[in-house]
Formats: structure tokens, sequence, C-alpha cells
């Protein structure tokens, strides 16, 4: 009988162990590597990069906020929980070169608060508006997307993804980037 209290109370003590420790977050770094962060080096981020806010762009219960610095772009997507309030779920940041053409892009998950099985995926450009006017996406070597960028002005622009479950199960992507006059630059 003391056996199985003490099992029960080890049982219990790691069940609340287990959801008091402060969950992980991604944040792709400029190496690209995946490195764990804890809550509050993801707020000081936050906080560092949110006067750097260049666009905000709203689907559904989902708000997407691009960044753009001179050697840094990322973004920040919050989903509204039950309460209605926005609540950090996803965050990407990448160091760019200053001499290089000034854009990134980021593959978001969006509208996945309450449901992670209906949730939409989608592609986030950002531009420091210097070199770049359009931006084509080749997902699969089938579905081509495209989007038109501001010269002269620092943009955002989010590209949905479209696919089924078996063609999102592997992704192939080629992204092109292209000047005012339609010539393909490269990066």
């Amino acid at each position: 009988m003391k056996r199985i209290i003490l099992l029960v109370l080890v049982v219990l003590a790691n069940l609340f162990l287990i959801g008091c420790v402060e969950s992980k977050v991604y944040l792709n770094k400029n190496n690209e590597e995946l490195k764990d962060i804890n809550k509050e080096e993801l707020e000081s981020i936050v906080d560092e990069y949110s006067s750097y806010v260049i666009d905000e762009i709203y689907v559904a219960d989902t708000k997407i906020v691009g960044f753009s610095t001179d050697n840094t772009q990322g973004v920040f997507v919050y989903e509204k929980d039950n309460e209605g309030n926005y609540v950090l779920n996803q965050a990407n940041k990448l160091d760019i070169p200053i001499d290089g053409l000034g854009i990134s892009n980021y593959r978001i998950i969006y509208q996945n608060y309450n449901d992670i099985t209906n949730a939409k995926y989608g592609y986030i450009v950002i531009s420091n508006g210097k070199k770049v006017s359009r931006v084509e996406i080749t997902i699969n070597d089938v579905y081509k997307y495209n989007a038109n960028l501001e010269i002269g002005k620092e943009s955002m622009v989010l590209i949905k993804e479209n696919l089924t479950d078996d063609e999102s199960a592997g992704i192939r992507l080629d992204v092109k980037y292209f000047d005012e006059n339609n010539n393909e630059l490269l990066q």
C-alpha cells in the first residue's frame, strides 16, 4: 500500500513539475540554426525590435507584425486567445547583409491558436525597399506565387500557401527576386 501511495505521489509530483516548466520557443537566428530561448529572451527581442515595425497584417484571429532595421529583419505572429487577447505564437529573426538585397522571407503558420489541424501556412516577405520590387515563390515546382514590393519604402507581404496535406509533407521552395526592370537579382 505504501508503494502505491509513493508511486502516485511521484507521478503527481512529475505532472506538477512538467506543468510548471516554461515552454520553449524557437527563433531563427542569422546562421539559420534553431535555438531554444525562454519567454524572457523572446519578450526582450520583441521589445528590442518593436520600434522598427514596418507593417501589420490581420488574417482572421491572427496578427502578423514585420520589422526591419539596417541589418535585421523578422516577423512576429500573434494569435487571439479565448479571451480575445493577442498572444505571441511565433517569432523569426534574420540578420541580413548591409550590402545585400535587403530582403528576407519566412514560412509562418497562422490561424492556429485553437485548432492546429486547421492551421494555415504562408510566406512573409520583408523588403527594405532598396533593390527588390517583386518576389516569385515556386512550391514543389508546381505552384507559383508572385507579389510586388514597394521601392523606396520598407514593405511586407503575405503569400498564402494553398497546398493539400500530401503536398505539404515535402516542400521544395524556389524563391526569386526581381528589380524594377524585371531583372532577376541573385542573393
